[in-house]
């Protein structure tokens, strides 16, 4: 990984930038110290032989909290999630889930992988995509009992999502597809919900779908850790702000940490930046490839 560079010294004019991000609020959420983080993950870093995927990355995430983890492409994000959900190793640091090792609590974390990683001609409708989270509940060669079935056409009422319950998976849009994945969360009664790029691909009626059941989660306390390129979207409907490049670069509240500063330190030499007419700092990043 190259190191950071300071923004200064590749763009001169951010030493007098005027950094509108300053001015965003954050918003209303009240989180007491007393209160066990849904997730923390301590000193993680996670490595592809000697290559590293992500390094020191280190924050707490708390029930009904909503944060966006930011970082141009290779920066590592889809690594971490991967550790976070035990489909990778941890090669040092600790991932605890509600003050339990995540070990033993994977099953309270549910993962929204990217729209590109699932198989969409798998034969399967909704119905049975969401049922396929109750399998811990239900026990392996079992049939899944009353409470199960309630469970998922609840989490399909809740996403709005019931009436297509028998259709494949293949043959919805976008947005709803990503919808029938939060199902999974819900009847899966997950505590902490990972989606991988969620709103890649989808149009703005379906991204405001989306945005409307994240906030239904937020209600329900599911604390939510998106991946997310839309950085006027990170700035203005997230609790706090990942900011990474292999390695952390900020975490905070989006008030405290989305600024021009460390929007450089992430973005490296791939970063452009400019003032419009806009509240908020465009970013635009070269492609490479995705850990």
């Amino acid at each position: 990984m190259k190191p950071a560079i300071a923004p200064e010294e590749v763009y001169p004019e951010l030493a007098v930038y005027s950094d509108p991000i300053t001015t965003i609020e954050s918003l209303p959420m009240v989180v007491s110290e007393d209160v066990t983080p849904a997730i923390e993950v301590v000193n993680l870093t996670v490595r592809y032989g000697q290559v590293p995927g992500c390094e020191a990355i280190h924050f707490s995430a708390f029930p009904g909290e909503r944060i966006a983890v930011i970082g141009p492409n290779g920066a590592g994000k889809s690594t971490l999630f991967k550790a976070m959900v035990g489909l990778l190793p941890m090669y040092s640091g600790s991932i605890s889930v509600g003050g339990e090792s995540c070990a033993a609590s994977h099953f309270r974390v549910s993962y929204v992988p990217q729209h590109e990683s699932v198989d969409w001609k798998f034969p399967a409708n909704v119905w049975d995509v969401v049922m396929m989270s109750r399998t811990r509940h239900i026990g392996y060669f079992r049939a899944p009992r009353k409470a199960d079935r309630q469970a998922v056409r609840d989490a399909l009422e809740k996403v709005e999502m019931w009436h297509l319950r028998h259709r494949q998976i293949g043959q919805l849009s976008g947005g709803q597809r990503r919808r029938v994945f939060i199902a999974r969360a819900l009847a899966q009664k997950a505590a902490v919900l990972l989606m991988d790029e969620p709103f890649a691909g989808v149009d703005a009626s379906a991204e405001a779908e989306i945005m409307g059941v994240l906030d239904t989660l937020r209600e329900l306390k599911v604390t939510i850790i998106v991946s997310t390129h839309n950085l006027g979207q990170a700035a203005h409907h997230y609790d706090k702000v990942l900011m990474m490049n292999r390695q952390q670069i900020a975490f905070g509240p989006t008030a405290e940490v989305f600024n021009a500063k460390n929007l450089s330190r992430t973005f490296g030499g791939f970063l452009t930046v400019w003032q419009d007419q806009s509240p908020y700092t465009v970013i635009a990043d070269d492609s490479c490839h995705e850990c």
